[in-house]
C-alpha cells in the first residue's frame, strides 16, 4: 500500500523548547498570484502532508506553484533528513501534476532555511 502522507520532522527537538506547531502550503496560480493557504497538521516534532486531502485541492484550484513552510521548535532552521526526503518526494509529485515546488522554508527561532536559496530545489 502506498503512503499517502509525507512527514517533516525537527530532529533537534527537545522537550524544553518553545512550542511551534505550524506549517502550511501556500498556493499560487500560473501568474504568481496567491490563491490559498492550506494549514498542515502536526505536533511539537513532526508535521504531515496528507496527500489524499491536499492533491485534490491543488488540482481543483488549478494551482501551479507551492511554497511549503514550517517551524522547527528547537530553534534550529537546519533541515532534518525527513525534511529533505519529503521535499524531494513532494517536488516530484508536484512535477507529475504540472506544478512546481517553488520553495520549502524552515523557520527556527530567528533563522530561516530556504531549500531554493541553498540550491536544493
Amino acid at each position: 500500500m502506498a503512503r499517502s502522507t509525507l512527514a517533516l520532522t525537527d530532529s533537534a527537538f527537545s522537550s524544553n523548547v518553545r512550542q511551534c506547531e505550524f506549517g502550511a502550503l501556500d498556493l499560487y496560480d500560473a501568474d504568481g498570484w496567491f490563491i490559498e493557504r492550506i494549514e498542515l497538521a502536526g505536533d511539537h516534532h513532526s508535521l504531515a502532508i496528507d496527500l489524499a486531502h491536499v492533491v485534490p485541492g491543488l488540482l481543483a484550484l488549478r494551482c501551479k506553484a507551492v511554497v511549503l513552510h514550517h517551524c522547527h521548535p528547537s530553534g534550529q532552521a537546519r533541515p532534518s533528513e525527513a525534511d529533505t526526503h519529503a521535499t524531494r518526494a513532494f517536488a516530484g509529485l508536484l512535477r507529475m501534476l504540472g506544478m512546481q515546488l517553488h520553495d520549502h522554508v524552515i523557520i527556527g527561532g530567528n533563522a530561516r532555511f530556504s531549500f531554493r536559496e541553498q540550491g536544493l530545489i
